[in-house]
Order: structure tokens, then sequence, then C-alpha cells
């Protein structure tokens, strides 16, 4: 990763979307909602932060939902 650049590379907006291709990258981007700039020769854009951003809030979600434990079976399964 070329953490010093604003941009993703294309090498890693290919690993992000899977896509080597800069209409299909175009068209997950717009999908995921991901923000995006078209450059020349229909290039995309991203920012670098952006996709950090993105990527702690999923693994935020991640922890979270693995942290909470379901007190509903739990309490069923005392009471019997």
């Amino acid at each position: 990763m070329e953490e010093n650049s604003l941009f993703l590379s294309h090498s890693e907006l290919k690993d992000y979307t899977g896509y080597s291709q800069y209409k299909k990258q175009i068209t997950h981007l717009s999908v995921v909602g991901i923000p995006f700039e078209v450059a020349k020769g229909n290039r995309p854009v991203v920012l670098r932060e952006t996709i950090q951003k993105r990527l702690s809030e999923k693994k935020e979600r991640a922890t979270k939902a693995k942290a909470k434990p379901m007190f509903k079976y739990i309490n069923k399964k005392e009471e019997e």
C-alpha cells in the first residue's frame, strides 16, 4: 500500500473492487457508495482516507456485533 499517496493506486483499487477495468471499478464504487472522481481516461480516483475510514467502520461494527450476548436465550435456559 502506498500510504504516502493521497489517492489509491490502480493496483489498490483493483484489490478493493475486484476489477481491473475502470468501467467495472466505477460501477462497483457506485453500488457500494464510495465517493470518487473520474480522471483522464475514465479512471476512477478514490481518496485513501475514504477507504481507510470505511474499512475501520466495518471492523468496529463487526467487533460490536460479536460482543453482544443474547440474554433472552441465556435467561430462558436458566429458567428451565
